[in-house]
């Protein structure tokens, strides 16, 4: 018997916190998808709108205000040297200094991912999502490269790919026609 109410009290949690993840999901979408959409476009990303909503409920459950322990900042946790280095690297786009302000943290983050999809390290890019995740976690000077194998595998991506099952697939932002 008391193994039964361990076990329901388990799943009655894990219940419990997929609701909370579903009402995060709709709240990310409400709250900025639009921004993400507009930054998706303005750097061209491969990635749907969904998926950077997902990578912002990993890495700040959709928090602007957050600071993580390594002085990561913002919805998209990006740190103050980052945004320096992709103000460098996307001289043509105006980023604004705060990463606390929503649009400046999306669009740092999404330019960030863009640069590190992009990018070559020893004549190979980052083919898939996965690997631009990892390096995106890692940093762009994180080291050896992931293979698609270890990316896909990744705690980190895991529990993208989970936040992206909750979100709509398509566009976050209706424009009305003029």
């Amino acid at each position: 018997m008391r193994y039964a109410i361990i076990l329901f009290s388990l799943l009655f949690a894990t219940i419990a916190h997929a609701e909370t993840d579903r009402q995060a999901a709709e709240r990310v979408v409400q709250e900025y998808g639009c921004m993400v959409t507009e930054a998706v476009w303005e750097f061209g990303a491969c990635e749907a709108p969904s998926y950077f909503l997902a990578q912002m409920l990993v890495e700040s459950a959709g928090r602007p205000e957050a600071v993580s322990s390594a002085d990561a900042r913002g919805l998209m946790q990006v740190k103050p040297m980052t945004l320096d280095f992709i103000k460098g690297k996307f001289p043509d786009h105006v980023f604004g200094d705060d990463l606390h302000d929503p649009a400046t943290g999306i669009r740092a983050g999404v330019a960030y991912h863009c640069y590190i999809k992009h990018m070559h390290r020893g004549g190979t890019r980052y083919d898939t999502a996965a690997e631009a995740a990892m390096g995106y976690f890692r940093g762009h000077n994180g080291g050896e490269r992931y293979s698609v194998e270890e990316a896909h595998r990744s705690d980190y991506y895991q529990r993208i790919e989970r936040y992206a099952r909750l979100l709509p697939g398509g566009l976050m932002c209706r424009y009305a026609s003029k």
